[in-house]
């Protein structure tokens, strides 16, 4: 770390674009594998990508599983402490669609709105759905 302040050690972290491109990836369009990250609007480099899900998976931020179904492919799930990042990445995504000069949409799966009406609720509606999907229990 450069400093013991605590935001540099959370930019340290992932404080680059594609780390939480791919955290968002994984939260709202339930992105999974390498190809499926691949296929992301913004366009990621393999070389980048391949990087950041190791970076992730180190930082202990996503866990690496084989497909059962498919040898070959690997699946990524959050870890708790993934999920741990839904706040501050909700926030982004409100504090952008507030200040854009266009219209943004972060996904048909979450609604921006349900955060501006009741941000405790929507926010724990979509941490239970993520525990269940990526950790298969409930909070």
């Amino acid at each position: 770390m450069k400093s013991d302040c605590p935001l540099n050690f959370g930019l340290e972290l992932f404080g680059d674009r594609w780390t939480l491109l791919i955290i968002r990836d994984m939260i709202f369009f339930n992105k999974r594998s390498y190809n499926e990250f691949l296929s992301s609007a913004e366009h990621i480099s393999t070389n980048i990508l391949a990087n950041r899900l190791n970076f992730l998976e180190k930082e202990k931020f996503i866990i690496k599983e084989r497909d059962q179904d498919h040898k070959q492919k690997m699946i990524y799930s959050l870890t708790e402490k993934g999920i741990g990042l839904v706040p501050l990445i909700i926030e982004i995504g409100l504090w952008s669609d507030r200040y854009a000069e266009e219209t943004l949409t972060v996904s048909e799966l979450v609604n921006l709105n349900d955060f501006k009406t009741d941000w405790s609720k929507a926010l724990r509606a979509l941490q239970q759905k993520l525990y269940h999907l990526h950790l298969q229990r409930e909070i």
